[in-house]
């Protein structure tokens, strides 16, 4: 008996697998290739004459690649042959166009349904179009030979199902992100072998439906169920990108230039279709790239992680039940109200100025954020008074500097805070809390041009977290999966008449209240929203202040923004501090300083900013 570890593909599959997965390569289950199906089977009962014979068409029953090519004249491409005779129980292919996937994943299970007894079969793919390409070529087949046609039972098309005489059934069904129900129509079904086409494009809550399938729930089922995942990725980093990374399922990459039929005039026709961005990475070369008009860019979440692990230890992992402010940093708060359905996400976010190192000093970067506790008031418990008090008690803890509440589905309860700040100043609420509404604009103040700006308020919100990000400046909680995924998923789902981005809608509140989060940052601590105008200006002697000090020579460099003229050195300035609210506040201001009338109310302003944008 040959050993069926020794096909060249098992060895490569092997040393490759050793080197990327260690020790834990050995959990893929497989069988290997054997080199001849038949050399299991005792052929000494038959007359010695007949036994090659015999042997012969055993090996053509059971090698689905002869099988194939006896029955429906098939050719099999090279890398074809690999996939189909793969035994791993867990394998996915990740392929270009025009590769020829689905002819492989098609010949694979009509070859287990026609050589298995009462073998059931799930083929699922996101719309029906995908299913119908599956079943045609069934029905092509069919025609092609006699006796697969008279092995057919049944024939439908809703759903679409193929039953053979010998009790095994091939049903395929939808799943699609569409749906948004978690595979419900294939909820109850049972399975031996599921098969996933475009995998890539069903919905996480669809995968977890479907792998219920594929756990053994009564006594006498088969042991070793099978799944098959193939398609061409779309840069989403999900289950088809971790099944990649799983040393369980056996990958295979394909892109569209391993076609024999490729040549210059299909390239050239594919570079036409898909240009040379992201779409020729997934389309064509089946690489992960990033995910088209993906809004947090895949590169920059997962340098977040490595940060985490860099500055903070135990693998960039921290709990959130158990952390307590920190001397020296600085905290904002933000809140994501919702219906009683999804309940309340709370986020407070740490600026931390020890998590630095020389370089970003040099760089000019002072310190970075993380996310330090988040709460979660669930739907079964959510109530207006319990997340009020949520927000009380956690104001008393962190001491935020700004909480930011969106207010979309919070109006109530921004009363309720209100009240209760004005009944305990102690708390600083009133000054604190800042309702955002997302449909409205954002006033931003251009730090070089003085003028006041109108962004819309949502990508601002947005956009001003996706620049944090850009910077270096974030750490992320390896620990936290649910908001690593609500950032990978967020994508541009189109855009509005005027150009603006509208984003996919779903789980991504907690992402919301870290927005919410950022944007206090930059709106309470930056230029873009509290910027300072220093002017120094030379008065008359209306205001009769002390002559400049040894280090107020107005020709120094610790005034920027200041306004000379010519004069005695001794002569009487003074520094105006107050943040003007918008253009006209600013531009009285300017008069009063021009005509030596200006008195200012905020004097003990500070000159440098905490948190450097």
């Amino acid at each position: 008996m040959s050993d069926p570890f020794k096909h060249p593909e098992c060895l490569k599959c092997i040393a490759d697998r050793t080197a990327k997965y260690g020790a834990n390569m050995a959990k893929l289950e497989c069988s290997g290739i054997k080199a001849d199906v038949t050399e299991d089977i005792d052929f000494s009962p038959y007359p010695v004459a007949e036994r090659e014979q015999m042997r012969n068409a055993f090996r053509t029953l059971l090698d689905p690649i002869l099988w194939g090519s006896s029955e429906f004249g098939l050719e099999i491409r090279d890398y074809q042959d690999l996939m189909v005779k793969c035994t791993a129980t867990r394998k996915m292919s990740r392929t270009g166009r025009r590769v020829g996937k689905t002819h492989a994943m098609a010949l694979h299970m009509l070859h287990k349904a026609f050589t298995t007894e009462r073998f059931k079969i799930l083929v699922i793919a996101p719309v029906e179009l995908q299913i119908k390409e599956i079943f045609d070529l069934f029905d092509l087949w069919a025609t092609l030979s006699p006796n697969f046609r008279d092995s057919i039972d049944k024939r439908i098309n809703n759903p679409f199902t193929l039953k053979l005489k010998n009790g095994s059934r091939i049903m395929g069904l939808t799943a699609g992100t569409k749906a948004g129900q978690g595979a419900m129509t294939v909820r109850g079904q049972e399975a031996d072998a599921l098969y996933l086409d475009e995998a890539d494009y069903l919905a996480p809550d669809d995968i977890g439906t479907l792998f219920v399938l594929l756990q053994q729930t009564k006594a006498g089922e088969r042991d070793a169920k099978y799944l098959w995942a193939s398609s061409t990725p779309t840069g989403k980093h999900q289950h088809f990108y971790e099944w990649s990374h799983n040393p369980r399922f056996k990958e295979f990459h394909y892109p569209s230039w391993v076609n024999p039929m490729w040549t210059v005039k299909m390239e050239e026709e594919f570079r036409e279709i898909y240009g040379q961005g992201l779409q020729w990475d997934h389309e064509v070369a089946a690489e992960w790239g990033e995910e088209m008009e993906g809004v947090y860019a895949h590169q920059y979440i997962d340098r977040a992680i490595q940060l985490s692990e860099m500055f903070l230890g135990n693998n960039g992992m921290w709990d959130y039940n158990k952390q307590e402010p920190k001397a020296g940093c600085v905290y904002t708060m933000g809140v994501d109200w919702n219906t009683s359905r999804n309940g309340v996400q709370i986020v407070i976010c740490e600026y931390d100025t020890t998590l630095v190192t020389n370089e970003d000093l040099e760089a000019g970067m002072k310190g970075r954020v993380r996310i330090a506790t988040r709460v979660s008031i669930d739907a079964k418990e959510f109530t207006q008074s319990k997340a009020v008090e949520k927000i009380i008690e956690l104001n008393y803890t962190w001491q935020p500097k700004a909480i930011y509440v969106d207010q979309g589905y919070g109006s109530t309860q921004i009363e309720d805070l209100r009240r209760w700040g004005n009944a305990n100043p102690e708390s600083q609420m009133l000054a604190r809390l800042k309702p955002i509404d997302f449909s409205t604009t954002q006033e931003v103040h251009d730090p070089v041009t003085k003028q006041i700006n109108k962004k819309p308020m949502k990508p601002f919100m947005v956009g001003n977290a996706v620049t944090f990000f850009e910077k270096n400046v974030i750490l992320l909680n390896r620990a936290d999966k649910d908001f690593e995924k609500q950032l990978r998923d967020y994508t541009v789902a189109r855009r509005s008449r005027d150009g603006r981005p509208v984003y996919s809608e779903g789980n991504d509140h907690v992402l919301d209240a870290f927005n919410l989060c950022m944007l206090a940052f930059t709106l309470e601590f930056t230029d873009l929203g509290r910027p300072i105008y220093t002017a120094t200006v030379r008065m008359a002697g209306k205001w009769g202040e002390r002559p400049p000090g040894p280090d107020e020579a107005m020709d120094t460099p610790e005034y920027m923004g200041k306004i000379q003229t010519k004069g005695k050195r001794n002569s009487p300035i003074t520094q105006p501090r107050d943040i003007p609210l918008n253009a006209m506040d600013y531009a009285k201001n300017m008069r009063f300083w021009q005509r030596g009338t200006y008195k200012s109310n905020k004097m003990n302003r500070p000159l440098k900013r905490d948190i450097p944008y």
